[in-house]
């Protein structure tokens, strides 16, 4: 199972987010758009791992509080197009927590530093100055456990657990 942790959008995340792809693409900048449905903040990338229970119960163990986040500029890692997001040093916290929690129960994940964005496009030509981000936002009361799986040929991310703040 390939597997990650995020914080999923709200639809008008996901609205705004569309808008940016939708003018991207009429000012004939290319590349492969992310479809909107799997957008999302990548907390922590597992990979490949065969005991989801083993991260659910990671999960469950750091404290989270609901917390604000705001869409908030346009961005690329070499061809990779984003937007922003800008976040609370709580979020910042919570995600060194949680890795912490996967590095003491001997779960890998990328050791990349965390650096909240949402993927818009890969692949992506074009002159990203050219685009906004309508600055929406969002409160986040959880996170979840997700699987990437192929589906059709398709690449299609799919909630398999959650925790909420209120948990």
């Amino acid at each position: 199972m390939r597997l990650f942790i995020a914080i999923r959008l709200t639809e008008n995340m996901k609205d705004a987010l569309l808008r940016m792809q939708n003018t991207a693409m009429s000012l004939g900048m290319t590349g492969s758009f992310i479809p909107v449905r799997n957008m999302h903040i990548t907390l922590a990338f597992i990979g490949e791992f065969e005991r989801p229970d083993e991260i659910v119960r990671v999960m469950k163990s750091v404290p989270f509080e609901p917390f604000d986040i705001t869409l908030k500029g346009v961005g690329t890692f070499g061809s990779i197009l984003w937007g922003g997001a800008d976040c609370p040093d709580s979020l910042f916290k919570y995600v060194k927590a949680l890795r912490k929690k996967l590095d003491d129960r001997g779960i890998p994940y990328d050791i990349k530093p965390f650096n909240p964005h949402i993927t818009v496009c890969r692949k992506f030509d074009g002159d990203r100055s050219q685009l906004s981000l309508d600055e929406v936002s969002m409160t986040a009361d959880m996170v979840s456990l997700m699987v990437s799986e192929k589906v059709l040929g398709v690449m299609e991310y799919r909630e398999i657990a959650k925790v909420t703040a209120f948990s």
